[in-house]
């Protein structure tokens, strides 16, 4: 099943050419490395693919539906937000109901009165069947060892931001995730997380 295909694209920076009449396709399941020196156009090229940016010419061409996850180099994250809200920042409501869950679990020792809220929301989990989300979550949390869900964003190092911008793109399911340079900053078992997850 192709993803995506790019038709004739080119891109350029004045008066020179980071890729010129560029075609290829992206198919599901398929692992793809892109292999270039400094300066030639990778990060911008994948950039065009994620649909960050756009081509000067040519087309790309996206499934209908397709979900797409983009890792740059350096993440741009929320520096006045927690790890749990941009962790549990996505669309998918099974998502937004687990951040709901972990959030009152952990209030619910100071605020006893909160039981019935948690009931209500772990009776919809249960009505969408969506505990499996939860699992997948805290797997990915933990595999990555982002267990700093209550640091803000500003205080986290380089390595702790690319692994929670990791675990952000995991966690929302894509069908395509595009990372630019993913082992930046990353130990080896995160290395291996990213490749295999």
């Amino acid at each position: 099943m192709n993803y995506l295909s790019a038709e004739n694209i080119s891109k350029s920076f004045g008066d020179k050419f980071l890729f010129e009449d560029l075609s290829f396709g992206l198919d599901q399941g398929q692992k793809v490395a892109l292999i270039g020196v400094n300066g030639s156009g990778k990060s911008t090229l994948l950039k065009i693919v994620a649909g960050v940016d756009e081509p000067d010419s040519g087309q790309l061409v996206r499934r209908k539906g397709i979900r797409i996850a983009y890792l740059p180099q350096e993440p741009d994250l929320p520096e006045h937000k927690t790890v749990a809200e941009v962790v549990f920042q996505s669309d998918l409501p099974e998502v937004k109901l687990i951040q709901r869950y972990e959030e009152l679990t952990q209030k619910l020792a100071m605020d006893p009165g909160l039981q019935e809220e948690l009931n209500e929301v772990m009776a919809e989990i249960d009505a969408r069947n969506a505990w499996e989300y939860e699992v997948r979550i805290n797997q990915i949390l933990s595999k990555l060892h982002v267990n700093f869900l209550d640091r803000y964003i500003s205080a986290l190092s380089g390595g702790q931001r690319k692994r929670v911008a990791m675990a952000q793109a995991l966690i929302y399911e894509p069908d395509l995730m595009i990372m630019d340079e993913p082992t930046n900053h990353l130990d080896l078992e995160s290395i291996e997380v990213s490749c295999y997850e």
